[in-house]
């Protein structure tokens, strides 16, 4: 896994949570991938209680974490840490 990642789970509907967070990361200039969601993945997600879409795996340095739906506070803090070179 590359130490700097951004992953957005989103499911094969539009999904407009998930097109305000891409276009926070795009608007910041952060790169990140989008994955469409598998019906596994799906179930996996639910199980580990992220219930909205999308869901976000955020990686940088030593820090790992996960959010779901469009959790702005999460989005610039991780914006914040890449510009500053955090990790």
């Amino acid at each position: 896994m590359n130490p700097d990642q951004i992953t957005i789970y989103v499911p094969p509907t539009n999904c407009p949570k998930c097109m305000a967070t891409k276009k926070s990361f795009d608007k910041a200039g952060i790169a990140y991938t989008v994955a469409e969601m598998t019906p596994e993945q799906a179930d996996e997600f639910r199980e580990r209680g992220f219930t909205v879409a999308p869901v976000v795996h955020n990686v940088h340095g030593r820090y790992e974490g996960w959010w779901s739906g469009l959790r702005i506070r999460k989005i610039e803090a991780a914006i914040a840490h890449r510009r500053n070179g955090d990790g």
